[in-house]
């Protein structure tokens, strides 16, 4: 089943942990010789995209990355310009740790509505084989799975990698 993986998506909720998250499907996606499609899933958080985004790379480094993304970007919508500057650097990232993986082979989708919903509409439309989620802080001695990935593996039927926790 593996070796038919042509597509990936990997769904981002731009947490603190997306990075490494990431880094395990660029990783992947490499190694493979995949295409990735990036999704992320708009939901009113009380913590606005940009602050997530400064929590990931930094204030400064933060700066840089959403100067030159406008450059380049025709998003009118300043939430989801935000949100794909930062998944556009996600993938920029990957290609200096894993090599020959960079935005060329990303695909990124920002969409709104039900987060399981959404998961699952996308990757069936872009014929996805696969699908990257992050594991969630759970216990004080370990991860959890949580109720957004526990949702998508009853509805779909592709294989569902749960990229763990940076140790």
């Amino acid at each position: 089943m593996i070796d038919t993986v042509k597509t990936i998506l990997f769904a981002s909720n731009l947490n603190e942990n997306s990075r490494t998250f990431f880094a395990v499907t660029a990783a992947l996606a490499a190694q493979m010789k995949t295409r990735v499609i990036v999704l992320h899933v708009l939901e009113r958080l009380q913590e606005s995209y940009e602050g997530i985004a400064v929590g990931i790379f930094g204030a400064s480094r933060w700066g840089e990355i959403l100067h030159e993304y406008r450059e380049s970007a025709s998003e009118e919508d300043s939430e989801k310009l935000i949100i794909g500057a930062a998944l556009h650097q996600l993938c920029q990232d990957s290609e200096k740790s894993v090599g020959g993986f960079g935005d060329k082979e990303c695909e990124f989708i920002i969409s709104e509505g039900d987060i399981v919903e959404e998961i699952v509409t996308q990757s069936k439309n872009h014929h996805c084989d696969m699908v990257v989620m992050g594991a969630s802080k759970g216990s004080p001695s370990g991860i959890t799975v949580g109720p957004y990935i526990k949702s998508v593996l009853k509805k779909l039927s592709i294989p569902i990698l749960i990229a763990p926790l940076e140790s």
